[in-house]
């Protein structure tokens, strides 16, 4: 029930785009008025300066999917292109969701890893 601001920007390498990614957060933790004033596009490092909350953990989801047509388009690539795809969810430290994100990788261009903790 809370109105949310969803922040979508395109990542490039040499002038060509390379990521696509989107931010869904509450208003209340980032406002339109703060896409306004110096927002310099990485909104994990706008939570983490707010010190408004304590952040805890981030689960994260990984997928190959094939591109969408508005997701081609922003990444300049085919439709049906296969594109590295991660939807995650930032927890403060009580557990409350605060940013919900999912992002487009165009394969080559990053390396990503992984570390596992065993509880």
């Amino acid at each position: 029930g809370s109105s949310v601001v969803s922040i979508s920007r395109v990542i490039l390498t040499e002038n060509r785009p390379v990521a696509y990614l989107v931010d869904v957060i509450s208003e209340e933790l980032f406002s339109p008025k703060d896409l306004e004033i110096g927002f310099t596009g990485s909104v994990l490092d706008r939570l983490i300066a707010s010190n408004n909350f304590v952040l805890s953990k981030s689960k994260t989801f990984i997928n190959a999917v094939a591109a969408s047509s508005s997701i081609a388009r922003a990444l300049e690539i085919q439709r049906g292109d296969v594109l590295q795809l991660f939807i995650a969810y930032l927890y403060d430290e009580k557990g409350k969701v605060i940013d919900y994100s999912y992002s487009y990788f165009i394969p080559g261009y990053f390396n990503f890893h992984v570390v596992r903790r065993i509880k």
